[in-house]
């Protein structure tokens, strides 16, 4: 409970940054998830190539920091004992972001939804809804490095590590864990 009220005390703060800011630009980003789980289940849980796809804004602090809020669709989830888990979330990442000339570094914390969740058993092709074995929540923290190929399109790669368990059943711990390679276009870009 702690950590939640730490986060939410965080997400105003930066929120409170806004009436300040300039907005900067504004894209659009895509990419893919490598994801995975930290669990106290028994079996070694493998990681699950996923897909994000993204709006976001940039608000200009100064000539160099920006605070980046997103709008993001990722399809995460893991695989244990044969059993693929797709867990889709509705994710909104809230940046504070970095940049030397070409290069940049963001980071800050994520809230996300869970808009659905199924399982795959992998030997008998059966898909099945999981959605309520999972917390609708997901708080985590969001780094990453990226690099602007041109004024308009960038590459980053991003970790994301989960703060909060995902599950619902009580005697497992599981915890989101994804890393992110992302190509993004910038619609709109004023001047530094």
């Amino acid at each position: 409970m702690r950590l939640k009220h730490t986060l939410l005390f965080i997400l105003i703060i930066l929120s409170s940054c806004f009436c300040h800011a300039q907005l900067r630009n504004f894209g659009v980003k895509g990419g893919l998830n490598v994801s995975g789980v930290t669990t106290s289940a028994d079996g070694n849980p493998e990681s699950k190539l996923g897909y994000h796809v993204a709006l976001f804004g940039q608000l200009k602090l100064n000539d160099v920091c920006s605070i980046q809020p997103e709008i993001v669709f990722s399809n995460l989830g893991y695989k244990l004992n044969n059993i693929r888990y797709n867990l889709n979330y509705f994710a909104l990442p809230m940046l504070f972001k970095y940049q030397y000339q070409n290069f940049f570094l963001d980071c800050g914390p994520q809230a996300a939804i869970l808009f659905n969740a199924n399982r795959i058993d992998l030997d008998k092709k059966e898909k099945k809804e999981v959605t309520a074995q999972f917390n609708n929540l997901d708080f985590s923290l969001v780094s990453g490095l990226g690099f602007m190929v041109s004024k308009k399109i960038g590459l980053e790669g991003r970790f994301i590590l989960g703060l909060t368990e995902i599950s619902n059943i009580d005697s497992i711990d599981i915890y989101n864990k994804t890393f992110q390679i992302t190509v993004f276009y910038v619609f709109n870009t004023q001047p530094k």
